[in-house]
């Protein structure tokens, strides 16, 4: 059975699951294992138990994001390490993109990438594919991993002391938490935010329907910029219209908000609007119109990326279920 160690984001926590779910039948077949940082035992070390668990791992993991790359951790410890095990032929590194961001200016350039073309997880119509085709090169890597295992492999060796781990050992080397400073938040702030949250969401928008079109040849698109503040999108499949959306940034009746909607012709309706709203300490959006932006309470706030996401999956429901 071969070790799997995931590397990842907590913020993408559910791609681990989505992840392990498509990776059952090997499970099940004891083809594979998973570790990840949820493994780890109460009271255990959390340095020592990933890198024992990475040296251990015939295949590792790198659940592709922003969060990702913008993570110290997973960034300058978990990654460098996996590369370092992969340079020595100890570990094979597959890295999955989930959702869109700059990979490409990394050092993952390098590598093979998964699902194919490197198109993100969370920009596929259907995301079961996705999971699929990593499946797939999953499978390819597990019968390399077996053919080097019949002619024996170099043991493994000691990793050297990460920056981390010193500090496990040493906590007089944490750095100290600064507190954060709590001020009112301004008009041209929550303006601001917005404006640049309105921008946020076109170029994802731009990003997922060029990634769209990579995955599936018979998919094109238009993708319309009516003003500054609106923009128009459609999808199509063999030339015919399949799905389509307007997204616009919304000043009038006295409040602010971005809205998303399915009828590109009617400029007064639409399906989803978040606003801006901010604390002591926060600008951020807040979901103001339709069910798809409410949790229970559980969750008020949202982020420009979980806003773009949860519009492009409303364009990619639609998509689907046109097919």
């Amino acid at each position: 059975m071969v070790l799997a160690f995931i590397s990842y984001s907590h913020i993408d926590e559910k791609f681990v699951g989505e992840l392990k779910s498509h990776l059952s039948v090997l499970i099940r077949n004891n083809e594979i294992s998973t570790f990840y940082d949820r493994d780890i035992a109460v009271g255990s070390y959390l340095d020592t138990s990933i890198r024992q668990n990475m040296e251990k791992a015939s295949i590792i993991f790198l659940l592709v994001s922003s969060d990702f790359l913008g993570s110290d951790y997973c960034y300058d410890i978990e990654m460098k390490f996996a590369f370092e095990l992969s340079a020595t032929n100890q570990s094979r590194i597959v890295p999955v993109i989930i959702r869109p961001c700059d990979w490409r200016s990394t050092e993952l350039a390098k590598y093979l990438v998964a699902p194919t073309d490197g198109v993100a997880i969370s920009l596929w119509p259907n995301k079961d594919s996705a999971y699929l085709d990593v499946v797939k090169q999953v499978r390819r890597a597990l019968s390399e991993v077996s053919q080097n295992e019949m002619f024996g492999v170099a043991p493994l060796r000691q990793l050297p002391q990460t920056e981390a781990g010193q500090r496990a050992k040493d906590p007089q080397r944490f750095s100290p938490v600064i507190p954060r400073i709590r001020r009112e938040r301004t008009d041209l702030e929550r303006s601001t935010y917005l404006r640049d949250s309105f921008g946020f969401i076109r170029t994802y928008f731009e990003e997922g329907l060029r990634q769209l079109k990579i995955s599936d040849s018979r998919v094109d698109f238009e993708i319309e910029p009516v003003t500054t503040r609106h923009f128009d999108v459609q999808v199509f499949i063999d030339g015919s219209l399949a799905a389509e959306c307007a997204v616009k940034l919304q000043t009038e009746r006295g409040s602010a908000e971005i809205t998303y909607s399915t009828d590109r012709g009617n400029r007064n309706s639409y399906n989803a609007a978040v606003g801006v709203d901010s604390d002591d300490y926060d600008v951020f959006l807040r979901g103001t119109f339709m069910n798809v932006f409410s949790t229970g309470g559980r969750k008020e706030r949202f982020s420009p990326d979980e806003v773009a996401q949860t519009f492009w999956g409303m364009l990619m429901e639609q998509l689907q279920f046109s097919r």
